[in-house]
């Protein structure tokens, strides 16, 4: 799981084969479903 936090977005980008923005959502939503105490990234 801490690969998968610590990956970058131009990697994930790559990888998944998606936007950028697309990738931090779904990493940021996963992430919150193991760790509740998460805060979003540019969450407003």
């Amino acid at each position: 799981m801490a690969q998968f936090k610590d990956m970058k977005e131009v990697a994930m980008e790559q990888e998944y084969n998606a936007s950028r923005d697309t990738c931090r959502k779904a990493r940021d939503e996963v992430l919150s479903k193991f760790d509740p105490r998460q805060i979003a990234v540019g969450d407003k």
